[in-house]
């Protein structure tokens, strides 16, 4: 088998479809397969796989595990000797993944090949793919993305200073379209970490691949179609919250990346009370962009993110 095709699905019945359907149209070159792996879905998802698309190897879970662990429950049942990971919310266009194997086949100090993304009206999609982050990179990206202040910081972290319309070693691909290889995946301990479920997973997988002294690479000219967010908007975005906090903690941990989870910690310990009194007033009317519809619900989930980040542990999320 040459390539695995791994799809995690989480309440995305009509994009799954679309996908599948995209890959279908365009198909790779040699023999392949196609993995779903579903994270539970209530809307139909599986028996819509099962009817319209009866080749593919379908994996239902009975809870979503996540992001992380449903590719590593695909990976672990996959034959092919590439590996490319799509979300359910991509369409892929013609010789998309062709590219993208090809390149990997032909330069073997590649680890990770990605597409540039496009939104669906043809134009580039940025704050996916990434530099690795940083105190800096997470200061700026809260500066600009919570209180609309555009900073040189959050523009280099999030690659805007770059038109990606050529061969680029990027430092982070975003794990929406991400093509490597099963023997780097042996070499470098593994796909993700299952200790970061949502957020980090792939900025962990491409610093571990560049520890290898491999590269990551994006290929502009194998462009996809990405909508953005369609599961993760799903969940309560409180979790996603705790998630990203959590996550990052442990990330600079796992690297060694003292500084940057000294400070971060500081700065999250400090900021989160001041929300909450802020909250118990009512002045704001969300937090962090997650509603405060209730403000004795958020004051609880508020309290919960806050002992989360202090032991490091989630309180809210049941992606432990």
């Amino acid at each position: 088998m040459k390539l695995s095709i791994i799809i995690a699905s989480f309440n995305t019945k009509n994009l799954t479809r679309s996908c599948l359907s995209s890959i279908y149209k365009y198909p790779p070159k040699g023999t392949f397969e196609i993995i779903v792996i579903d994270n539970a879905s209530k809307d139909g998802s599986v028996q819509m796989i099962k009817k319209e698309f009866p080749k593919v190897k379908l994996i239902e879970n009975n809870k979503n595990l996540g992001f992380a662990k449903a590719n590593n429950l695909g990976v672990k049942i996959a034959k092919g000797e590439f590996i490319l990971l799509l979300n359910s919310d991509t369409k892929v266009l013609k010789t998309s993944i062709d590219f993208l194997v090809d390149y990997l086949k032909d330069h073997p100090d590649v680890g990770v090949a990605t597409s540039k993304l496009q939104k669906p009206d043809g134009s580039t999609q940025y704050y996916y793919h990434r530099r690795f982050p940083t105190f800096f990179s997470f200061v700026s990206s809260v500066l600009e993305h919570y209180f609309g202040l555009a900073n040189p910081f959050a523009k280099k972290y999030f690659m805007l200073d770059s038109k990606l319309d050529r061969e680029t070693k990027i430092e982070q691909a975003a794990g929406t379209v991400f093509a490597t290889k099963k023997e780097v995946i042996s070499k470098i301990g593994g796909l993700f970490d299952h200790k970061l479920p949502l957020f980090f997973n792939d900025s962990d997988f491409c610093k571990r691949v560049k520890d290898h002294s491999l590269k990551v690479i994006l290929l502009p000219q194998a462009s996809v179609i990405h909508l953005g967010g369609k599961s993760t908007d799903l969940l309560d975005p409180y979790v996603l919250r705790e998630e990203l906090f959590v996550s990052m903690l442990y990330y600079f941990r796992k690297h060694r990346q003292f500084l940057s989870y000294a400070l971060s910690k500081i700065s999250i310990i400090m900021l989160l009370p001041m929300i909450f009194l802020l909250t118990t007033f009512g002045i704001p009317k969300s937090y962090f962009e997650a509603p405060i519809d209730k403000k004795k619900s958020s004051l609880v989930k508020q309290a919960k993110i806050f002992l989360a980040v202090i032991i490091e542990r989630r309180q809210i999320s049941d992606f432990n």
